[in-house]
């Protein structure tokens, strides 16, 4: 009965585990018609992106650059966009580390605080539940 239950437990690990998936971003490439992030060569060109079409538990590896492009209006407050937005629980790992993978936000530079219409955070989170990883980003620029 022992053994049963280790087996049990063993495959069941296995089979949750192979749930979760990977999806590429790498916003250096030259064309992106075609793409899912299924794979290096598929990447696509947003981090946001990526988080629109990952699963729960899936990982998002990202390639060396500035990340300057896309975003989505906080769906919390309603009143300042973030760079990448997650709701869901995933992991966001660079492929090279901090010193070559930049989020970059954006000021308002309009407004007296730079924190108005225009600005933009690195990134947010908006959901109290998800289970997120955020590895080997530098964030500049935000607001």
């Amino acid at each position: 009965m022992r053994s049963e239950l280790v087996t049990f437990l063993a495959t069941s690990t296995l089979t949750f585990s192979g749930l979760a998936g990977t999806l590429w971003v790498d916003g250096s490439l030259d064309s992106y018609a075609g793409h899912d992030g299924s794979s290096r060569a598929k990447a696509l060109e947003t981090i946001q992106e990526a988080v629109d079409a990952a699963q729960e538990g899936d990982t998002i590896l990202v390639a060396p650059g500035v990340y300057a492009k896309g975003g989505r209006v906080d769906s919390v407050d309603n009143t300042i966009s973030n760079r990448v937005t997650i709701g869901k629980s995933l992991t966001l790992k660079s492929q090279k580390g901090a010193s070559s993978t930049v989020i970059k936000g954006a000021f308002d530079t309009s407004s007296a605080t730079k924190c108005g219409a225009a600005s933009m955070r690195c990134i947010g989170i908006t959901s109290d539940k998800a289970e997120v990883v955020i590895e080997g980003f530098t964030m500049t620029g935000g607001s």
